[in-house]
C-alpha cells in the first residue's frame, strides 16, 4: 500500500470520472443517475465544470507519484482523504435519496478505501517532513 499506487489509483479514479465529464455527460447519467431524463443543459454545465478539475486532479496524481516525503505530498494525501470521504457521503445520499442507482455504491466503496489508505500513509508520514 504505497504512495505511489495510491497515486496511480486516484488517477485512474479522477481521470475516469473528469475525462467522461468533459467529453459526454451521457456517459455517467446513464450510469449513476436514478432519472437520467433530467439531464438538461444546466446539469451538463455543472458536470464539464467539475470535470476539469478532476482532470486536472487525474494527472497532478501521475506526476506526483513518484514524490518523495514532503509537504506536498502530505497536501496530496490530504486531498485525497477529503475528496475520497467526502464523495463517499455525496454518493450515500444520491443513493438513499433515489437520485442515484445502485451502481454508485461502487464507486462509494473505492472512494471509501482511497480515503482511508491515505490516512494511513499520512499517519506513516507524520513526522517524516520537515519545515
Amino acid at each position: 500500500m504505497s504512495f505511489k499506487n495510491l497515486a496511480i489509483v486516484d488517477a485512474i479514479v479522477f481521470l475516469g470520472f473528469g475525462l467522461p465529464m468533459l467529453i459526454s455527460t451521457s456517459i455517467l447519467t446513464d450510469l449513476f443517475l436514478a432519472r437520467p431524463e433530467d439531464l438538461n443543459e444546466s446539469v451538463e454545465f455543472l458536470f464539464r465544470l467539475f470535470g476539469i478539475p478532476l482532470t486536472g486532479l487525474g494527472v497532478l496524481s501521475i506526476l506526483i507519484r513518484n514524490a518523495q516525503p514532503s509537504l506536498g505530498r502530505q497536501a496530496f494525501l490530504v486531498l485525497t482523504v477529503i475528496t475520497g470521504l467526502g464523495s463517499a457521503i455525496v454518493h450515500i445520499y444520491g443513493i438513499t435519496q433515489g437520485l442515484e442507482k445502485s451502481s454508485g455504491w461502487g464507486t462509494v466503496i473505492i472512494t471509501i478505501v482511497t480515503g482511508i489508505w491515505a490516512i494511513m500513509l499520512l499517519s506513516k508520514e507524520k513526522g517524516a517532513v520537515t519545515g
